[in-house]
């Protein structure tokens, strides 16, 4: 089978791994639909969507950027808990459950990816020409520490920072590769819902609100599916059912 096959069927498993978690763990898509229709509430009683004018201008409303952390905190959580819950669905066990975390993988890739990252920050004045090429670089010299962190969330103690320098390239690029084939045309539909409730009446709003909310739900579902499948890329089943769920 060639590779372009391959990856084909991966993304069609992962497509529908992502929905299944809506029936298998509803409280984890719950996560990012709830916190996302929130900031919808707050959206809708601003202003946002009466007219054109009143898009623009208010999209960066101090109200509706607080309640967009909240959000993007969700959206994070609910990825976290997706990813997790096929590894728990594997080892039978709930899906709620932390039990096989290697931290020692999380913890080392997520701190040197942070480090790295750190002569990016406004505070160091660099030129935007040069922040922009040392983002492309770190991007690039990190992409295994992302592997090395996946690891740790998905529980594979046996991955180490020389190993994933070594063989983890082809693995990291699959996890981003998996991702935005699924992440970019939900996150163009979700904007597209935005743009759609501009001007509509009061019913209409609301019902596009709440599609969205399920549509952000799916992004978190679909982020963190393809987390856990591209990590593997097949090696393995998720198998199992949930104890307790």
């Amino acid at each position: 089978m060639s590779g372009i096959a391959r990856f084909g069927r991966l993304l069609a498993a992962t497509s529908r791994d992502s929905l299944q978690l809506f029936r298998l763990a509803p409280l984890i898509p719950l996560v990012a639909v709830l916190t996302e229709f929130a900031q919808h509430v707050a959206e809708v009683r601003i202003g946002l969507f009466v007219d054109s004018d009143s898009f623009n201008r208010l999209s960066r409303d101090a109200t509706r950027l607080a309640w967009g952390d909240l959000k993007i905190t969700g959206l994070m959580i609910a990825t976290f808990l997706a990813a997790r819950c096929w590894v728990n669905r594997r080892d039978r066990r709930p899906w709620w459950s932390m039990a096989s975390i290697a931290w020692r993988p999380l913890l080392v890739g997520f701190v040197l990816m942070t480090l790295a990252s750190v002569p990016l920050t406004p505070g160091f004045g660099l030129p935007p020409g040069l922040v922009l090429v040392l983002s492309l670089a770190v991007i690039v010299l990190t992409l295994p520490l992302m592997v090395l962190a996946m690891a740790g969330l998905l529980g594979d103690r046996e991955m180490s920072l020389a190993r994933v320098y070594r063989g983890g390239w082809g693995r990291g690029l699959r996890i981003i590769a998996l991702t935005a084939v699924g992440f970019v045309p939900l996150q163009l539909l979700h904007l597209g819902n935005h743009v759609l409730a501009i001007g509509q009446g009061e019913a209409v709003v609301w019902a596009i609100m709440v599609w969205d909310s399920l549509v952000v739900g799916l992004i978190a579902m679909f982020m963190g599916t393809a987390m856990h499948h591209g990590y593997l890329g097949g090696e393995q089943p998720a198998g199992g059912d949930f104890t307790g769920a």
